[in-house]
C-alpha cells in the first residue's frame, strides 16, 4: 500500500513501542513490552530492538504451547531488525515478516509487507489446521495494526513539513 509520508516515519514507527498503548490498545489487548525491558542494538549496518515476551506470562504460555503443538522450538524472544535504510525484518515464535519502505516521492512511501507463519515439523491434521489458522489470524492482526499506523502518518508528515528542521523526526 502507499503511505502519505516520507519513508522515515513508518520506519521509526516500526522500531519503537511507546505508541502502542495510545494507537493500538485493542489490537495488542494491553500486552506490549515496556521500554525498560527492550534491548536496543545499534550496529553500523542495522539497528534492532529485542524483547522477551515472557514479561507477559499469559502471552508466553500460549505462544509456547502453540509452538510445541506445531513442533516448533518455543521462544519468548521477539526481534525487530532495521537493515539500513529501508528494510525491517521481524521474527517471533510463531510468525515473521519483512517490510520494505520504498520512497516514491518526498512525501509518499510504498510499503511492501510479506508475512511468514511457521508450519512446524508436525504434519498431522491438527498441526496443519493450527498452522493455517495461526497464519490467517496473524495476517488479519498485522493488516489491522498496519492500517491503524497508516491513519497517523498523514498527520506526522504535516508536522514534518511544518518543521523548521526539514526531515528531522526527533533528537
Amino acid at each position: 500500500y502507499d503511505c502519505p509520508t516520507n519513508w522515515k516515519v513508518p520506519t521509526k514507527n516500526t522500531l519503537e513501542t511507546y505508541h502502542i498503548p495510545c494507537l493500538h490498545p485493542k489490537s495488542f489487548n494491553g500486552i506490549y513490552p515496556s521500554e525498560q525491558r527492550i534491548e536496543h542494538v545499534l550496529e553500523p549496518r542495522y539497528t534492532a530492538i529485542e524483547y522477551d515476551t515472557a514479561e507477559s506470562p499469559q502471552l508466553a504460555v500460549w505462544q509456547n504451547r502453540l509452538a510445541r503443538w506445531l513442533g516448533t522450538e518455543p521462544s519468548d524472544i521477539h526481534v525487530h531488525r532495521h537493515l539500513h535504510p529501508h528494510a525491517i525484518i521481524v521474527t517471533s515464535a510463531l510468525f515473521s515478516y519483512v517490510v520494505n519502505y520504498l520512497p516514491v516521492a518526498p512525501d509518499r512511501t510504498r510499503v511492501r509487507l510479506r508475512m511468514y507463519s511457521y508450519r512446524g515439523t508436525k504434519r498431522n491434521p491438527w498441526a496443519r489446521w493450527l498452522a493455517w489458522t495461526l497464519g490467517m489470524i496473524s495476517r488479519r492482526a498485522m493488516r489491522k495494526i498496519m492500517l491503524e499506523d497508516l491513519n497517523i502518518f498523514a498527520a506526522q508528515q504535516r508536522g514534518l513539513s511544518a518543521s523548521r528542521h526539514k526531515g528531522v523526526i526527533g533528537t
